[in-house]
């Protein structure tokens, strides 16, 4: 559904990205800050908590 004044509307940016299997390359943190992400979607095979930990750093981190 549109937005009733868009003007109010603005754009998100959300960062996707998935199976890391516990690793993390410092370069993913990097273009998600360089990007200004505001939500991030991690799609499976995290590997290990410390993953989500440093990419909420960055934002809001929903894993599916």
């Amino acid at each position: 559904m549109p937005a009733e004044n868009p003007e109010a509307a603005h754009d998100a940016c959300v960062g996707l990205i998935s199976d890391t299997h516990g690793r993390l390359d410092a370069r993913v943190i990097d273009v998600f800050e360089a990007a200004g992400v505001s939500a991030i979607v991690h799609a499976g095979d995290v590997g290990g908590a410390e993953v989500l930990y440093a990419l909420e750093a960055v934002a809001p981190v929903t894993a599916v």
